[in-house]
């Protein structure tokens, strides 16, 4: 099973795609090797300034890349990433629907689902739980939503 039982909440965690897990793994791999190169030099401010970049870059992959996780409490859609934590009520979701959208969002893969919603400045999030169909069976339940082909939605039109 891919998903761990904390204190009543489901949890699923992201997808992530094998070109995402390259550049998560090879990024501090090159920072590490411009260091050491750095060091050998003798450049002491290049050292200080890679450093920092390390410790930016650690800093990044532990509050917002490893942690990147979703949900399901009674009540709401938990959807985590970071220190950041936005909770969507079961009522105000509208629609949920595969995408391949890139825009900027608390997935780590392409193979998203965009969930609708009626209460929300902007009305939608993107997120790509693995594993999916054990999430959506998960979220139509707890939500009501019925599923239509790919989608899960309020009502059928």
């Amino acid at each position: 099973m891919h998903q761990e039982m904390d204190t009543e909440v489901l949890w699923f965690r992201s997808q992530i795609d094998w070109w995402i897990g390259m550049i998560l793994v090879v990024l501090p791999f090159v920072g590490l090797s411009g260091l050491i190169s750095e060091w050998r030099s003798g450049d002491i401010r290049s050292v200080i300034a890679l450093v920092i970049s390390m410790v930016f870059i650690v800093a990044l992959y532990g509050v917002f890349v490893i942690s990147i996780r979703y949900g399901m409490t009674r009540d709401d859609l938990i959807i985590q990433f970071g220190v950041m934590k936005r909770r969507i009520r079961y009522a105000d979701i509208s629609e949920v629907r595969p995408t391949k959208n890139p825009l900027s969002a608390p997935a780590l893969s392409l193979n998203r689902l965009e969930i609708r919603t009626t209460r929300t400045t902007f009305g939608r999030i993107l997120i790509s739980p693995f594993p999916r169909e054990e999430f959506l069976a998960a979220l139509a339940v707890r939500a009501g939503l019925i599923r239509h082909g790919e989608r899960l939605v309020r009502t059928i039109d």
